[in-house]
């Protein structure tokens, strides 16, 4: 028996930090409930590419927030697995 489950990373772009950026948010939605919280973390809104969650850019510092994303979407579909065993 498996669940709907889908997990979206996304910026608020109304709400700016002094430097100018973003933050970052995760949705998780399970059958329609959704639960939403930030990730603590921030970018540049045009280094944002909304389409697939992620950053765009070729820089360490992007490289690292695009692996860090993906572990945190890794680990929440693990979770489901394990609770679905």
């Amino acid at each position: 028996m498996g669940t709907n489950l889908s997990v979206l990373f996304y910026t608020k772009k109304k709400v700016k930090t002094i430097k100018g950026t973003t933050p970052i948010y995760l949705r998780i939605t399970i059958h329609g409930q959704r639960f939403e919280t930030s990730i603590h973390r921030q970018i540049n809104s045009d280094n944002w590419l909304a389409k697939v969650g992620k950053a765009k850019g070729i820089t360490e510092d992007v490289k690292i927030l695009n692996v860090y994303l993906d572990t945190l979407r890794n680990k929440i579909f693990n979770y489901q697995q394990e609770i679905y065993r």
